[in-house]
């Protein structure tokens, strides 16, 4: 992996394919890998695709305090490293930490962010159980309790669910400060940069603020993936590239 410092963490970083840089920002739960993996092989062909690896994932270093304001940072560390303009795409958590950096970077040209999570993404109780199993470091039970029970189940003996498991305690230490950012939304009213929201129909209204961004970002489309929810890259891989590659394609 290429390694990049950004302020007090080392960030690390995939970079394969050729054409116009494409930089992919993972959500919570994922790495560089695992939510890419069934898109990657399209992207390799057409973009210079660069996958990071957050904090506590790959061989970025494992932080702990940290906020979202650095993980922008980060962001940025890897663009200034791979130089030249650069397309960003953020699933999920990572679509903040994007947020954040396409404010303070001028060559980010496009941005795709696919379900910013909102307040309501994880039930209250839920984020309690999660803390006190996580204060056990017990990160099957983390990841059971997200998923829950019936889907836990059909996933526990595949190889992502344990990819999964292996980035929790890294999910848990996620910035703690994301509630300043879907519940101010109008910090990015003078964000310079189109913008292509993605979101899943089955995806219920306060999961994520894909809607509170559409008011307040001066540039930017909605697209709805139909049937989908907030991995349409792993459910439906053709329709993800088809609307990503739409929106960064069409000049």
């Amino acid at each position: 992996m290429h390694k990049v410092q950004s302020g007090d963490a080392t960030i690390s970083y995939t970079k394969a394919g050729s054409g116009p840089t494409l930089v992919l920002v993972h959500g919570g739960w994922s790495d560089h890998e695992n939510f890419w993996r069934a898109v990657r092989p399209a992207w390799e062909q057409r973009f210079t695709l660069v996958s990071i690896a957050r904090r506590g994932r790959g061989e970025s270093s494992k932080t702990t305090g940290h906020s979202t304001e650095d993980e922008g940072r980060d962001v940025v560390s890897v663009i200034d490293a791979v130089g030249g303009d650069v397309y960003l795409l953020a699933h999920s958590v990572g679509a903040w930490c994007s947020l954040v950096a396409a404010m303070r970077c001028r060559r980010v040209k496009k941005l795709i962010l696919y379900e910013p999570p909102g307040p309501d993404f994880i039930p209250a109780p839920f984020v309690e159980q999660m803390e006190e199993a996580g204060a056990r470091k017990d990160w099957n039970k983390v990841v059971e309790l997200f998923m829950g029970e019936q889907l836990a189940a059909a996933l526990k003996p595949t190889t992502f669910w344990a990819s999964m498991v292996q980035n929790a305690e890294a999910t848990m230490a996620d910035g703690r400060d994301l509630i300043q950012y879907w519940s101010e939304p109008e910090r990015f009213r003078g964000l310079n940069v189109p913008v292509l929201l993605l979101r899943g129909s089955e995806t219920p209204d306060g999961r994520c603020q894909t809607s509170a961004l559409a008011r307040v970002l001066p540039d930017c489309r909605v697209v709805v993936l139909e049937g989908q929810g907030h991995a349409a890259m792993l459910t439906a891989p053709a329709l993800f590239v088809k609307e990503v590659e739409a929106f960064l394609l069409d000049e």
